[in-house]
Order: C-alpha cells, then structure tokens, then sequence
C-alpha cells in the first residue's frame, strides 16, 4: 500500500551530497577566471575571516585595522592576535586557519587557478599558535602548501596541524609601519 498524500523526506545522505557539490560548485566558482577583487585595489580576495575573540588585526601596506567576521584578506596581510585572542579565517579554496592568542602570520601568496593549473600557499608565522584544516588545495596539488617560521620550513602532508612558533618580532622589512626600525 503506497500513500501518495504522506510527506516526502528526504534521506540525510542527499542532503549531504547536495551540500557537498554546492561546496565544490562555490569553489570552482572562486577558482574560475572571475575571483572576488577589492573595488579599489583590483587585488584578489584570498580569504574570509569567520570568528575574532578579543582583539585581531590586519597590517596592511602602512595601515592597520582591527579585525571582524567577513572583513577580507588579501596576499601580503599581516595579521596580529593579542593576548587572550583568537582569529579564525578560511581562503577560498577552503583552507581553514586558527590563530591563537599572540600570534603574528603574514598571508604571504596564495594562488588556487585551477585553469592555469596554479596552486600554492605560502604563510610566514613568527610566534603564537596557528592550526590549519586543509582544503581544496591541498587535495587538488599536495605539497603546495608552506609555512615559514623563524627556524624553518614546513609543508604539511596530512590535512591538519598545530604550528607553536615562541615570540619573536616582526623582521624589519614586514613589520607594520608604526614598529619598523623599533625591533618589535
């Protein structure tokens, strides 16, 4: 006996590959010829941050503006967290990165053109704590991911890892425009 009136539902497992291919759809989309830019400057968007406790910043050629859910990040941010503070942003391939209290990181490049066949991701870290969540690229182009921290270099293999990098200041050349020449 089949009731034709009863509701339909439908199974969780097609809601998840829905979810899935939309997911894959927003990224090809980011990754096509036409990635988001920023009306001024013409510079691709490379992230979006998603959570800030406390206090965030982003150094930005010679100005620096607190951070907050969906500001923009662009190639050559320097971000700072304070203490006690947390940050945690996601690119546009789908990376997920969380810094913690402390913390200073520069979004060095980012390149995710599928067409082209580019894709990397360089981050320097120079103290603080940064945990990353692989995504796109690391799945499309292992290996194309590197962090760079003041004793080396490290290009993860897996799809999660914990970066604890112990206080040292901004090197001259990328310190915010307020700390150059101070050596902090």
């Amino acid at each position: 006996m089949n009731d034709h009136n009863a509701p339909t539902k439908t199974p969780r497992t097609t809601i998840g590959r829905r979810a899935a291919l939309l997911a894959l759809g927003l990224a090809a989309a980011f990754a096509s010829g036409a990635p988001a830019t920023a009306a001024a400057s013409e510079t691709p968007v490379i992230a979006y941050v998603k959570t800030v406790e406390g206090t965030a910043l982003v150094h930005r050629g010679n100005e620096t503006k607190p951070l907050s859910p969906g500001t923009a990040l662009y190639q050559g941010d320097r971000i700072e967290t304070g203490e006690e503070s947390t940050l945690g942003f996601t690119l546009m391939d789908g990376t997920r990165l969380a810094a913690g209290p402390n913390s200073k990181m520069m979004l060095d490049k980012f390149q995710f053109a599928q067409q082209e066949g580019t894709f990397e991701f360089v981050a320097r870290v120079w103290s603080g704590t940064v945990e990353y969540f692989s995504g796109l690229l690391a799945k499309v182009s292992p290996g194309s991911t590197t962090f760079i921290t003041p004793t080396g270099e490290i290009t993860p293999k897996g799809t999660h890892f914990v970066i604890k990098v112990d206080d040292a200041p901004w090197p001259d050349e990328f310190a915010p425009a307020a700390d150059r020449g101070a050596g902090a």
